[in-house]
């Protein structure tokens, strides 16, 4: 790069500069349903340190606030028709900006659950 003003120009400068990759956005799913609880998964994100997550329950108290280097979360004991809510929070290691992803899911009634534990 050069510069000139008034006349006078700069000697040529030169500079490398590295585009960090921005994280994408964690997909949390529900992976594993069960009668008395709930587990939350999801994928690994390139370039993230770690995950802030917060486990609610919807109209209810806050489960558990905190960060974990895993890909998945636990909700045990809960009731039927308990509806659970996550927001996990990918936390950059770049210098780019955190992505956040959540997932709703509803406890589903025990005759339901032992249905589907006998089609799997």
């Amino acid at each position: 790069m050069t510069v000139t003003k008034d006349g006078c120009t700069s000697t040529v400068t030169t500079k490398t500069v590295t585009v960090n990759p921005i994280l994408a956005a964690p997909v949390v799913t529900c992976a594993d349903q069960r009668i008395d609880g709930v587990t939350f998964g999801w994928d690994p994100v390139a370039n993230a340190s770690g995950y802030t997550i917060k486990v609610d329950i919807v109209g209810g108290a806050n489960v558990f606030t905190g960060t974990v280097t895993g890909t998945t979360y636990d909700v045990p004991n809960l009731s039927e028709g308990t509806q659970v809510v996550i927001t996990v929070t990918a936390i950059s290691s770049n210098g780019c900006p955190n992505t956040t992803g959540t997932v709703n899911t509803k406890q589903q009634p025990v005759q339901m659950q032992r249905l589907l534990s006998r089609i799997k």
